[in-house]
């Protein structure tokens, strides 16, 4: 699911006395989705084959199978859990214009590989479960200016900057 709403606040009649302000704009959104990471078909037993594993028969050489890693039948998609918040703004006739966005996602579900080790004989790699979780947040601002000349040059200058930092909120970590 994902919802989206906004609201033209210059739209509205109790804000038409301010002639400076052209545009003003309140902005947010929530969603939610999943993502399949890693190898698909986790959660089924597989087999690698290969050739000239061993003699049958009249001695003729034939392919052999084995299992890499156990399964997780639980495995799931990681699930990205997604808000952001914005306004846009623009003064005295699109002279300046503001447009800034803050951003938080939480991801959950994503594929580690196992916090153990087993011993060798064991035969057989452990599966990945879905235990990480890592927080994205950040902003982005974009300021504009606008200027038409009475001989129809137009000149527009637009500069941006963001910021982003994830944070691994859990992950195991093995020597």
């Amino acid at each position: 699911p994902a919802f989206s709403a906004g609201w033209r606040i210059s739209e509205e009649s109790f804000m038409k006395s301010l002639d400076w302000l052209t545009n003003l704009k309140l902005r947010g959104s929530w969603g939610k989705s999943g993502n399949l990471a890693g190898n698909a078909y986790q959660y089924l037993s597989g087999y690698t084959l290969y050739g000239n594993s061993y003699a049958f028969g009249t001695g003729a050489m034939v392919q052999g199978a084995y299992v890499d890693n156990e399964n997780n039948p639980d495995i799931t998609w990681e699930i990205s859990t997604k808000t952001n918040l914005g306004f846009d703004a623009s003064f005295w006739k699109d002279l300046l214009s503001i447009e800034f966005d803050y951003f938080f996602e939480k991801r959950t579900g994503m594929l580690l590989n196992p916090s153990i080790t087993v011993p060798y004989e064991y035969g057989i790699g452990l599966s990945q479960t879905n235990a990480g979780i890592m927080d994205n947040r950040g902003f982005e601002l974009t300021l504009t200016t606008r200027k038409e000349f009475q001989n129809g040059l137009r000149l527009n200058i637009s500069g941006n900057i963001s910021y982003a930092k994830n944070k691994l909120v859990q992950t195991f970590e093995t020597a």
